[in-house]
Parts: C-alpha cells; structure tokens; sequence
C-alpha cells in the first residue's frame, strides 16, 4: 500500500487556471492533461500549452494510436498530433460513447449496447456495419479495455474477453468459455501493470486477471 501526498518545502512545476482535473495521458513520451474545459501539452519544463476546447466537466478516458490522441467526454474528441489539430468527431454512429481504447492501431468505442471498432490509424473510418454487442450475456456494457492483445468487454453483470482476429465486420472474436461472471461497478476502477488487469466488481469485491483467468482479490 502507498499513498500520494503533498510534503513540506514541495516546488509547484507549473499550473494552469483550472482547478478540475479530469484526465492525463503519455502519448510518446508526451504529456496532455485536459484541466477545466481545455487539452492542454505539458513540456519537460512543466510549461502548458493550450491546444483546444474539451466540452463537459466529468473526468475523461483517453487512448492513443501514437498520432491520434483521442478524448472521450461523452463526445468524441480527436488530437492529431502530426496536423496540430483538435476536432469533434462528428461520426453519426458516435452518440453517448462512455470509453475508448485501441488494440492493433485500431479504436474500440463503447456505448452502454454496442461497441464499434474503427479502421486502422483513422479514428473516425467507422460504420454501422463495424459494430458488435454483448454476445454471451447481453447485459448493457460499461466499458472495453484492451490488456495484452485482450479485449476485455465490461458489462454490468459480466465480463467476455474478445481478440482481434482481423476477419469479418468488425474484426474481433469472442474467446469461447472464457466469459467472467462478474461485471464492472465503476467505469474508471479498470488499471493494469505489467502483469494483471484489476477492476471493481459489481459486487463491490476487486478483482484480478491475468492469463484470462481472474480472481478475487479483496
């Protein structure tokens, strides 16, 4: 166990004039933070720049291909950072999106009944047709996080591991006999390490993955 916090005589890096912090990301080996409603680059001196509006005030869920940093805020938010341009994405199949995640170069989005899968390095190359919902137990789903070249489908009551087999519209395969009868209570309770994947179940239990086998932890 470990805890964060502030200590006496602590150098403040940088700051910027909003006090909601709603997100941070690496995306090759550079920071962006969305503070308030703005996405912002953070510099190795700590210094912020403003790169754009980011509607809505809830905390957001952000992945990358290494070029397009995308930005979940119930709308879908698109940073290309080769074009230096921050954009809505203005996909009709795109309404309410809860997350986001990439596996193979290619963004996963969830709503609570459908995810879809975009084309390969274009993030918003997508159609009805590219869409897949809970197969097994179609419970409404809370998230997708791809872990290991897993896709790890949350739902409220359970949990179905996917691959992306690269076959068929869209190109991703449950894994047979390898779904979890525990779901996701809280959408941004999901983090890995290296080794293991843990969220907290609709139980309120925390639980582990690794390997497709999970456990209970707490």
């Amino acid at each position: 166990q470990a805890s964060l916090q502030s200590w006496y005589g602590q150098k403040l890096v940088s700051s910027v004039s909003g006090t909601n912090e709603r997100g941070l990301h690496v995306m090759n080996e550079k920071v962006y933070r969305v503070v308030g409603g703005l996405l912002y680059f953070v510099n190795d001196k700590g210094t912020h720049k403003e790169l754009g509006a980011i509607g809505g005030a809830d905390r957001v869920i952000m992945d990358d291909d290494g070029d397009n940093l995308v930005i979940v805020a119930n709308k879908v938010y698109i940073y290309s950072e080769s074009l230096g341009t921050l954009k809505v994405n203005d996909n009709v199949n795109l309404v309410n999106v809860l997350s986001v995640t990439v596996i193979n170069s290619q963004f996963i989005y969830t709503t609570k009944d459908l995810s879809f899968i975009s084309q390969p390095n274009l993030p918003e190359n997508l159609s009805g047709l590219d869409a897949i919902g809970a197969e097994s137990s179609p419970d409404k789903l809370v998230r997708d996080y791809a872990f290991n070249q897993t896709i790890y489908r949350f739902g409220v009551r359970t949990t179905e591991p996917w691959y992306n087999s690269g076959v068929g519209q869209p190109p991703i395969d449950r894994l047979e006999g390898q779904q979890f009868s525990v779901g996701c209570k809280a959408i941004h309770s999901i983090a890995h390490t290296d080794k293991a994947l843990y969220w907290l179940g609709d139980d309120n239990a925390i639980y582990r993955v690794s390997g497709n086998q999970y456990d209970r932890i707490s």
